[in-house]
Parts: C-alpha cells; structure tokens; sequence
C-alpha cells in the first residue's frame, strides 16, 4: 500500500531554471492559503466534517490491482465485495495547507485532492517564510525525492521557473513562479522533449507530441533541456504547449513552501471541484 501510495504522489525533480520576469496575463486559480499547520502525531484521522464521529479520508482498491481511489468511509465502496480499503491518514510531521478553521478544526488540503478536516489537538501551526529567488537557487529537494538545483535566466521570462521533472507518475516539464511566497507550478508541457543532434535549436515534431532540442542545450552531465540556454522567443513558442496561454487561468497546483527554513511540496491540487470560498483567481 505504501509503494502505491509513493507512486501517486512523489515525483522526482532534475532541475529547476528561472525563466521569466513580469506577469504577462497568465492566470492560475489556486487555494486560498491561510497557514501551515503540522501533524504532531502518527496515524491521524481525516475528518469529512469537524466532529470526531464523522466519516474517515479512506483509499479503497481493487483486489490485487494498483487501480485506487481515495473517498471516505461512509462510500458504499469501502464495503464492496473485490475491494479493499484502508484509513489516509497523516503521519507526525506532515505539513497541510490550511483554507478554513473551526476552534477545534483545521480545514486543509488533504492527500489527493481532497478538502478534510484534522484535529487541533493532534497538529500545530508552523513558521512560514515567505519563498524567495535564493531560496530556489540553492540545493534542495523541495518536497521531492532527491536534491535539486535551481538556475535564474534573465529577460521577458525572469521569475518565472521551469522544473524538468521525470517519476512514477510524472515526466516531463512544469512551469510555474512564486506567488504570495509560495512557490506555485501549475502548467506541464503536453509534448516530451527529446534531445536531436539534427536540431540546430529546437523544433517540433510533426503531431506535435515531441518537442527536440540540440545536445548543446542540455544543463551540465544531464540529458535535459536547461531552459536557461533559451531565448524569449523560444520561450514563447513553446509556452503554448505547456497551456500558458493569456486569459485561460490553469486550474492545477503544486505548491511549495519554506517550512522551518526547508522547501517542501505542501499540496498538489485540481482546483476545479474546490468549494469557492477556498480558491482565488491570482494573475500568474
């Protein structure tokens, strides 16, 4: 259960590159974050609603399949016959999102989308500083599976980042920047990208599902593209791809924080089915 549970959520970063500066017109709808609060125990229950006897956060999977979905206890599916289930529950030191409370509550950004509640009495607020250009420059693993290292570019594109990201359950580039201190990735490129000799720069394949790029272009004893080596107008060609594209707000977040002096992957939310009073709609 635990490796299926790895699979879903880690993905692992190769390397992060600033690639812009002043929002031009790109939006995102993301949560409306209020704090940060920490799990101080091992094996805590996530509520549907602020009360003690409301229905579980549960994860509930086909017998002898990988094929899970996460519901709460009181789904008919957590009971059916060829399904098996077991408690999401938080672990000590896990850190949440929170976007409402109630004095005995926080609402937060629940593992796999979802909104739940955890007690006070088994989580504790925790400092948050604002992220800031240092601090995605220096090493660091943020939230993710292995260490990486960030690169600023300047231009058109300076503060906005560019994260090569290959995983279980992801591969490929996202785009993102910081927003109220946190650092916000909400679009990934659609395309693969794939290093060509025959590529003087960059091109794109003829359906479009490969975007390739000269080995001359690939970050130091990588095989990745370092959007650094870019200029704007390759940036702007290629943005499309990733649907950064001005007046279509994207509806998808990774979230990164600095919590107790460390970047740490906080949430990775759809912000669709997000109650209104929990999103904004923020320039990007």
């Amino acid at each position: 259960m635990k490796r299926i549970i790895s699979a879903l959520l880690c993905a692992v970063l190769s390397c992060v590159c600033f690639v812009a500066s002043a929002q031009i017109g790109y939006e995102v709808v993301m949560p409306k974050i209020q704090k940060i609060v920490q799990s101080t125990g091992d094996n805590v229950s996530l509520r549907k609603s602020p009360t003690t006897t409301a229905p579980r956060l549960m994860m509930v999977c086909v017998d002898e399949t990988d094929n899970c979905c996460a519901t709460w206890s009181d789904d008919h599916a957590t009971k059916r016959r060829g399904y098996y289930s077991s408690p999401i529950t938080a672990y000590k030191d896990q850190n949440f999102i929170v976007v409402d409370e109630t004095p005995e509550w926080y609402c937060v950004l629940a593992p796999y989308g979802n909104v739940a509640y955890i007690s006070k009495r088994f989580s504790k607020e925790v400092e948050l500083t604002p992220v800031s250009r240092n601090d995605i420059h220096r090493v660091s693993a943020f939230g993710y599976e292995f260490s990486q290292k960030a690169w600023f570019t300047p231009g058109k594109y300076a503060d906005y980042v560019a994260v090569n990201v290959s995983g279980f359950e992801k591969s490929g580039i996202m785009f993102g920047r910081i927003i109220d201190g946190f650092l916000v990735l909400s679009h990934q490129f659609n395309p693969s990208f794939s290093s060509n000799e025959s590529s003087k720069r960059l091109s794109i394949s003829r359906d479009r599902a490969t975007i390739f790029y000269n080995p001359n272009l690939e970050y130091e004893n990588h095989y990745m593209l370092d959007f650094t080596l870019l200029n704007e107008s390759e940036i702007s060609a290629i943005l499309p791809y990733a649907n950064v594209v001005a007046g279509k707000p994207s509806t998808y977040c990774e979230i990164v924080g600095l919590v107790n002096g460390e970047l740490q992957l906080l949430a990775e939310i759809s912000t669709e089915e997000l109650p209104d009073n929990y999103k904004t709609l923020r320039k990007f």
